[in-house]
């Protein structure tokens, strides 16, 4: 079974304008689900697998709350530079360890 399905939200605030959409593809029994947010011209994008029982849900037509969660961004998730500084300072200080 084939699916698509999209979903498009439009918010602004601040002179900022925002263009979110949420997709889900479905083709021979497994799927992907993706989130694209455009800000200001700049777009970022994350997909995920679907499991199998989520690629039963949605080809059921049951809503299943959260699906999208896990492709937004963690607050507290590290960075490439938080964790890129944690490997110098580690180098740094087993050179001066090792004087």
């Amino acid at each position: 079974m084939n699916f698509q399905s999209r979903e498009f939200f439009y918010s602004s605030a601040n002179g900022k304008s925002v263009q979110r959409e949420n997709s889900v593809h479905i083709k021979n029994g497994k799927g992907t689900k993706s989130v694209k947010i455009t800000e200001n011209g700049k777009t970022k994008a994350t997909t995920h697998k679907l499991t199998p029982t989520e690629v039963k849900a949605i080809c059921n037509r049951q809503f299943i709350p959260g699906l999208f969660d896990g492709c937004y961004k963690q607050a507290n998730s590290q960075t490439r530079k938080t964790r890129s500084s944690k490997r110098t300072t580690r180098r740094m200080s087993k050179k001066k360890g090792s004087k």
